[in-house]
């Protein structure tokens, strides 16, 4: 036993004097200086900036001003309701939804607060992402200034600038220290109450920690899990109370069986993946950052925070949770857009790796990152036309029926009904009562059975017998056609899922269409109850 002791004791010392060596021949590590994370970040900040001022006459996009008007009637003392009488749970942030109420108490405009809102919490994503000495987060951050998409979902409005905020705070900010419990219970609680997913975020990134060997972090994860777990059952016994339903409304209407909406939604994740990628450069660095590959001259596996092998776990399974939505009907990704920081801090320690490789061969770490960069550079710069053409058209509609809203204001009486699929800016300009023809703040529709013979994410629950038994005064089809004379309408624009109303005899013995003057000019082409196209003007 003496000698088999002894033997072990000359093994240990062999494999340490072993592991000396191999880290006297490696390349020091790139650590950066305090100036240099400074210089980085005030970079990625700048080009935050100029991405922004591609966006800012863009956005919000349309399903914001949903939140909106859910925060005005909040702060106008008339409930957490999109139509005053109707509880309907038709937001998908509460917190985001009481922040904007706050702001509206203030009397700040709702749309230009959302907009700042999203500047500063972008600003705040990549502050909280690279500060820090470790190159990979600063190069992180510049990867992730340099994503359109993360810009333009930054400033849409909703509450996607909190939840990347928040999702990013959560994977990088308490490191393994104790660190600050309430700082962590504060995180983990908006979470649950920014997206319906936030409890998954919580209880899966904790769960990728113990499969990545984290174990001894069992109770800091079970204190956040539980923070999150009460600030849950909160939520739901508050929704039970307040809206009689245990699911919001605006979930319902989205959810697809997952044999139709995963397929898709896989695809539209590797489409988002690619994309951002620089031509899947940034997916093989991330790949090698977590393969074990990164352990040469990176350091010992626990000296880097967070571990690489649980965050990669997160963003892989976190991304399919979101894919199983189906994806999303707004342009650039918008589900998919609070994964980019984490992408990007993977992808960055992948690429300080491949710079610590290019050292060890010939010193020429910094020329390796540069060249790595620049493809990414190069890519985003090649993708940057089509995505500001994308966008651009979004922000057309939406400036559209913002003006049909203003102009419906001035033209109807304020308790006029409206049957649309559009309910966001035209509800909110207008201030009309509306009948959602989607079913997103609807709680029949909401329950409809979706119809399966097309892919469409949130336009697939429709019931055109229901939205003509409320008999609303005025029906807008095809998104509002704006024609420069009076003309026949044009059938053929006619969605998929309204075609039930427009095809319907009592829409065609009861409707006729009218023409309603803008105030910029020309007509939108509207249907009005007979019995009410007297009350129109001329």
């Amino acid at each position: 036993m003496v000698c088999s002791a002894a033997m072990s004791k000359a093994a240990r010392l062999k494999r340490r004097k072993s592991e000396q060596v191999r880290r006297a021949a490696a390349p020091e590590p790139l650590v950066f200086t305090w100036r240099h994370t400074a210089v980085a970040l005030g970079l990625a900040l700048a080009l935050f900036g100029v991405g922004c001022s591609l966006v800012w006459a863009q956005v919000p996009i349309d399903d914001s001003f949903i939140s909106f008007r859910y925060a005005r009637n909040l702060a106008t003392g008339q409930g957490l309701v999109f139509n005053p009488g109707e509880r309907v749970e038709g937001f998908s942030s509460l917190s985001w939804v009481l922040l904007l109420a706050a702001g509206h108490r203030l009397g700040l405009d709702l749309p230009l607060l959302a907009k700042g809102l999203g500047v500063l919490l972008g600003a705040g994503t990549l502050l909280l992402l690279g500060a820090s000495r470790d190159p990979a987060r600063p190069l992180a951050a510049l990867l992730l200034a340099l994503s359109l998409p993360f810009t333009y979902h930054a400033l849409n409005g909703l509450e996607t600038a909190l939840f990347a905020f928040l999702l990013t705070a959560l994977i990088v900010v308490s490191g393994e220290s104790s660190g600050p419990r309430r700082v962590r219970w504060v995180v983990a609680i908006l979470l649950v109450l920014t997206r319906p997913e936030g409890f998954l975020a919580v209880l899966l990134w904790n769960l990728c920690l113990w499969i990545a060997g984290r174990a001894r972090l069992l109770r800091r994860s079970a204190e956040e899990v539980g923070a999150a777990a009460l600030a849950f059952l909160a939520q739901l016994l508050w929704r039970c109370l307040y809206y009689h339903d245990w699911l919001a409304n605006s979930a319902r209407a989205k959810m697809l069986p997952l044999d139709f909406a995963l397929p898709p939604g896989l695809l539209d994740l590797a489409r988002f993946l690619w994309t951002v990628s620089g031509w899947g450069l940034l997916l093989a660095c991330a790949a090698l950052a977590v393969t074990g590959a990164a352990r040469g001259p990176r350091g010992v596996p626990g000296e880097t925070w967070p571990p690489l092998r649980a965050l990669a776990l997160f963003v892989i399974g976190f991304g399919v949770a979101l894919a199983s939505s189906g994806g999303d009907s707004f342009p650039l990704w918008r589900f998919f857009v609070p994964l980019l920081p984490l992408f990007f801090l993977l992808a960055g320690e992948g690429l300080v790796w491949l710079g610590d490789r290019a050292s060890r061969a010939s010193g020429l770490r910094p020329v390796a990152i540069a060249v790595a960069v620049g493809i990414v550079l190069a890519n985003a710069a090649s993708k940057i036309p089509e995505q500001v053409r994308a966008i651009a058209g979004e922000g057309q509609w939406v400036h559209l029926w913002a003006e049909i809203g203003e102009s419906l204001r001035a033209a109807v009486p304020p308790g006029t009904r409206i049957a649309l699929c559009p309910v966001g800016a035209l509800p909110y300009y207008s201030g009309l009562p509306t009948v959602d023809m989607l079913g997103l703040t609807d709680p029949h529709i909401a329950r409809v059975p979706a119809d399966r013979t097309y892919f469409y994410p949130g336009h697939h629950r429709y019931d055109g017998a229901y939205v003509l038994a409320r008999r609303p005064e005025l029906i807008l089809l095809a998104n509002g056609p704006v024609v420069s004379a009076p003309q026949p309408f044009p059938g053929y624009l006619t969605r998929r899922y309204e075609r039930d109303v427009a095809l319907s005899a009592d829409f065609q013995r009861d409707y006729s269409l009218v023409h309603l003057p803008l105030r910029t000019g020309g007509f939108v082409q509207i249907f009005a109850r007979s019995d009410f196209t007297a009350r129109l003007p001329g």
